[in-house]
């Protein structure tokens, strides 16, 4: 198998309007490379974020992650809520491994970053406004008052462009907003019933939202767009295209600069980020709002060409063949809510979800990680605990491949975001939590084809809040009734043992006293339960050579250390116990056979783990066989016979595997 990188791609909102822009610009780089990318929107820390947005930024612990290759942050996304200093706190942990940050500096040691020279696009709006529509009062609407550096530079780059254009300083006015339609629109609308007038010939706003904004508000009062008002904003998001009128803009080329970002970071992986480029231009567009494109003409607008001459091109948008493709994601998102609405449970939503992903034809992949029980996450301003296990609970593939899982398939999610699975391959990925209110139940992993992020994103929180309500009231948590007093009561006899003489002192797990007594309740409970089980027995490899090389002290800690394995990849209604030197057996009520090789990883992965978490100057491993118990083989000494022997064959294996 080639070397997948795998590459993180942060932003802050998929509402913020360039950011798809930049996105399409970054996947179209790694297209034809072998990278796994994962785009996240990871909102705010703080409680006073929108709807809990903090939920969203505990996917940064997750993506703190031992196999991420490297980081590509949307750095202008988060600037417009937050300060420098404040993002670079917040990213200082990822920074240790490469990681670049879009057209801004975040001020961290060894990030780079690409830029971007708003100064020549200014100079040639201003130039056209002063030499071509005759404009000579100005307004320049700001976003100063979120701190953000992208404002104080377009700021400052249009105060040069005024100079170096004579336009009088006594004809510069400047109004402040937050980058926002709608305090936007408020402040213009406060400014004329103030004054009673507006008396500026254009108006050039630091983004396209506060020009679309500056626009409403005018219309309102009856000063017309671009008959009395020429308005010029920034960014060319897909709404200055469809506004009325069309609005002229300064493209800032995120497409490319997302392109020129992704470049940099993979020539970083090469150990080549001196050979790339990361200068980007600016270049305006002359549409219906500054009087260049006539009211009925709304697929066109002026440019210059490669050779600066100003021309004509056509619009990027496609017309009809849009309406029907938005139809088609509407009825996606309605037939969506209709099956999971129809789910009353955790395991119904879950059976439903194939289907319904089958239907959505730009998912090409979808994974569902949960954590074992539900985490509240209320205290916003303190780090989320992620939980040190996480389970696959159910993975689809467009190629037909989908599996239900057991809560067995666990991974650690701080060295891999997603487990090894043939199907999760290059490609575009979503990572999105599963929360609720204040609790968190784990994150899902979409793979996707198409370019429509803000829908992508809406498909994931329908399947999070029906997942996350799913399992508060599901038999996933409490299958049912009589499970659930099973695991009560083997919980509660579990926590007296030490009262009673049946624990191993060594381990301080169950004797083989213990385990058979506390192992045949367990089996006879289940199976009056309805649920059968398994009895599993399980024997260390090489635990002779460990004394003979390392000594008998050593040896204890290996065992110890084997013990704390089970009990670590065990339930609280397992039954886990050593039967004497180097053997151990285990109750596990409902566990099918068919997840006895996940399982087997799992205990080799936690081997691992404990290993160099104890000190061993070795890695541990064990041999383990499983037969089910059933009501027509119920007796625990004879299925600890039986598991002994298919355990047998496994320690075969493992030998063979050795002198080879």
């Amino acid at each position: 198998m080639d070397d997948v990188k795998t590459i993180v791609v942060l932003e802050q909102d998929l509402t913020v309007d360039y950011v798809g822009d930049a996105l399409d610009g970054i996947r179209d780089y790694y297209s034809d490379k072998n990278v796994k990318l994962i785009m996240t929107h990871t909102m705010l820390p703080g409680a006073e974020y929108l709807d809990l947005g903090y939920q969203y930024w505990t996917m940064m612990e997750v993506l703190d992650n031992e196999s991420v290759d490297g980081y590509i942050v949307i750095t202008g996304s988060y600037l417009s809520k937050l300060d420098r200093e404040e993002l670079a706190g917040y990213l200082k942990p990822l920074s240790r491994k490469p990681m670049v940050s879009m057209s801004v500096s975040i001020g961290l040691e060894g990030v780079f970053n690409t830029s971007i020279s708003c100064g020549t696009g200014y100079d040639d709006v201003v130039s056209h406004l002063v030499n071509i529509h005759g404009c000579k009062r100005f307004a320049f609407i700001s976003a100063n008052a979120t701190k953000s550096i992208e404002s104080f530079e377009r700021s400052q780059a249009f105060e040069k462009a005024c100079d170096r254009n004579g336009v009088l300083t006594e004809n510069r006015f400047y109004f402040d907003s937050f980058f926002t339609f709608g305090d936007t629109k408020r402040i213009i609308l406060e400014y004329i019933d103030s004054n009673k007038e507006f008396p500026f010939d254009a108006v050039v706003a630091a983004n396209d939202r506060m020009a679309l904004g500056c626009i409403s508000a005018l219309e309102e009062r009856g000063i017309r767009v671009p008959e009395d008002v020429k308005v010029v904003g920034y960014d060319n998001i897909r709404s200055a295209e469809t506004s009325t009128p069309t609005l002229s803009t300064i493209s800032q080329d995120l497409h490319g600069q997302g392109y020129t970002v992704a470049n940099l970071l993979y020539a970083m992986l090469q150990g080549k980020g001196q050979e790339v480029d990361t200068q980007s231009k600016v270049r305006p567009i002359y549409r219906q709002s500054c009087g260049c494109i006539s009211r009925e003409d709304t697929r066109h607008y002026l440019s210059s060409d490669p050779d600066g001459k100003l021309r004509e091109f056509s619009s990027s948008l496609t017309g009809i063949s849009d309406i029907i493709h938005s139809n088609e994601q509407f009825s996606s998102i309605y037939i969506l809510l209709g099956v999971l609405q129809n789910a009353d449970n955790y395991e119904s939503i879950v059976s439903r979800l194939p289907g319904i992903l089958e239907g959505i034809r730009e998912i090409d992949f979808f994974a569902l990680c949960l954590y074992q029980t539900a985490v509240e996450y209320v205290a916003s301003d303190e780090k989320f605990s992620l939980p040190s296990r996480v389970y696959l609970s159910l993975y689809w593939s467009r190629n037909g491949k989908s599996e239900s899982l057991e809560e067995y398939n666990s991974f650690n999610p701080k060295r891999e975001i997603i487990p090894y699975i043939e199907e999760c391959k290059a490609g575009s990925y979503f990572l999105h939590p599963i929360c609720y209110g204040n609790k968190q139940y784990g994150y899902m992993l979409l793979s996707f084809s198409g370019n429509n992020y803000l829908l992508y994103s809406i498909y994931m929180r329908i399947i999070s809040n029906f997942v996350s309500q799913g399992q508060d009231f599901s038999a996933q948590l409490n299958k049912n009734a009589e499970l659930d007093n099973l695991n009560k009561r083997l919980e509660t006899r579990n926590s007296d043992l030490s009262r009673l003489n049946i624990t191993d002192e060594l381990t301080g797990i169950l004797n083989r006293r213990g385990i058979q007594e506390y192992g045949q309740n367990a089996i006879d409970l289940s199976l009056n339960a309805g649920k059968n089980g398994l009895v599993l027995f399980a024997d260390m490899n090489g635990l002779k050579t460990i004394n003979d090389t390392f000594g008998h002290d050593m040896g204890d800690l290996a065992i110890q250390t084997q013990a704390e394995v089970l009990k670590l990849c065990s339930r609280g209604s397992d039954v886990v116990g050593r039967m004497s030197g180097d053997e151990f057996a285990m109750v596990a009520p409902g566990m099918p056979l068919s997840v006895m090789d996940s399982f087997r990883d799992r205990i080799k992965k936690t081997c691992e783990e404990m290993s160099r978490a104890n000190g061993l100057p070795f890695v541990i491993s064990i041999s383990m066989g499983a037969v089910e118990f059933t009501p027509e083989e119920r007796s625990i000494e004879k299925l600890i016979s039986l598991a002994d022997e298919e355990q047998y064959v496994q320690k075969r294996r493992y030998h063979q595997s050795q002198r080879e």
